[in-house]
């Protein structure tokens, strides 16, 4: 399934929830990082989220699209790093 990996004009992303300082509540946030010479524009946003209303379902667009320099990866495992995102 493609879903924001199939956009040329993505590099990389990450996803994760963000608590309300209350913790009563969560939002999620989509970090995107664009390919060089790339910038996020209104248009990409909107067509992200049809993409993701399309290949999963409306709950999953996330509240927040941000534009990111780089998405943090962990050196030992290559694993995304989603605790220091998620603060």
């Amino acid at each position: 399934m493609c879903v924001v990996e199939c956009f040329k004009e993505i590099q990389d992303s990450l996803c994760v929830a963000q608590k309300s300082r209350d913790r009563s509540d969560e939002r999620v946030v989509l970090f995107l990082k664009m390919a060089p010479g790339i910038q996020l524009s209104s248009e990409l946003i909107k067509q992200v989220q049809m993409s993701i209303r399309e290949e999963l379902s409306a709950r999953h667009i996330p509240a927040v699209i941000l534009q990111t320099t780089d998405i943090p990866v962990c050196f030992v495992s290559l694993n995304r790093l989603t605790v220091c995102l998620s603060k």
